[in-house]
């Protein structure tokens, strides 16, 4: 090959790699501009656009349990439900810390834990939620201690993000592309509440509970997660509630150490902070009201809602 094959190579392979930057850069500029859905409740954070008096994370049991319009409306306070359905505080707690960086009006922050937040994870949930983000040093940080190969790689090596990114990826690029250009209506408000309308109790999960004593460990460094987050609040003078849903009477007999995990969440919580156990509540032995042991299905969770802004309003009166 004589330089001048050379120097051709060089320039058709700069230009490939010019434009697959360019391709990443567009994709991934397109799922920050969404503003439906879970992705778009990320992207709203991600971009400073939400700051209610009364925040609240978790994951499902967060989404499909507590009604943040009824909330509000009961206890007088702007609410946010940021609920991510399947995720867990040790994959969003960077959303945590990074909204606890720039608010001005939040003064309560809730944790809906479900019995398992304790448990460590090793395997991301719908991350393509958060990929957009990973330049974010919260972001990185949550998702690089669940899988570390796979962040340090998309973080670290130039186009290695094309070869992870799946249609849910493009989907929500191309969507949010949309309201980029005004062909789509931005959403005025997160997606926060999601009810599940579901009353028929899944039996099969019935019969396994009914043969198993569950221990449900405790993690130490989530532990220590929770206290970074909590002191970070504290600092801004924000209360920090953890609460802890209603849990369907067959889950709770078969918990072996309910008692040491609410013990742990209490200590968390500490004397500046709340701790509000629903876990065993008289909602716990209305069947009807879940849809599986830890979910309550769309009655339930309207009831749920009303009784927890009631119990805050006095809590803070």
């Amino acid at each position: 090959m004589n330089k001048n094959q050379l120097l051709q190579s060089a320039a058709f392979i700069s230009l490939l790699v010019l434009s697959l930057c360019c391709i990443q850069y567009y994709v991934e500029w397109g799922v920050r501009c969404n503003t439906h859905g879970e992705s778009g409740k990320i992207n709203m954070l991600m971009n400073r656009q939400i700051d209610p008096e009364l925040m609240i994370f978790g994951s499902s049991v967060a989404l499909v349990q507590l009604d943040d319009s009824l909330i509000a409306s009961h206890t007088g306070m702007t609410t946010v439900n940021m609920g991510l359905s399947g995720v867990s505080f040790q994959q969003y707690r960077g959303l945590a810390e990074e909204f606890v960086s720039y608010t001005t009006k939040c003064k309560y922050v809730v944790f809906v834990n479900t019995p398992f937040e304790l448990i460590t994870r090793n395997l991301l949930y719908e991350a393509f939620n958060f990929y957009a983000h990973l330049g974010n040093e919260a972001i990185y940080n949550s998702l690089v201690g669940i899988d570390p190969m796979l962040v340090n790689k998309m973080r670290y090596i130039p186009l290695y993000p094309l070869t992870v990114y799946d249609g849910h990826f493009y989907r929500l690029s191309h969507e949010g592309h949309k309201e980029r250009t005004g062909t789509k209506p931005h959403a005025t408000k997160p997606d926060g509440f999601l009810p599940v309308n579901d009353f028929h109790f899944n039996d099969e999960s019935l019969r396994y509970v009914q043969n198993h004593s569950l221990h449900i460990p405790v993690n130490d460094t989530l532990i220590s997660y929770f206290r970074e987050i909590i002191s970070l609040y504290n600092d801004k003078g924000i209360k920090v509630i953890l609460l802890s849903p209603p849990v369907e009477q067959g889950m709770n007999d078969r918990i072996s150490n309910g008692e040491k995990l609410a013990a742990t969440w209490k200590k968390l919580a500490g004397a500046k902070n709340y701790f509000i156990d629903y876990s065993t509540d008289s909602l716990s032995t209305q069947r009807e009201l879940f849809y599986n042991f830890t979910h309550l299905n769309s009655k339930g969770a309207r009831i749920f809602s009303l009784r927890f802004a009631n119990d805050l309003k006095t809590l803070i009166r």
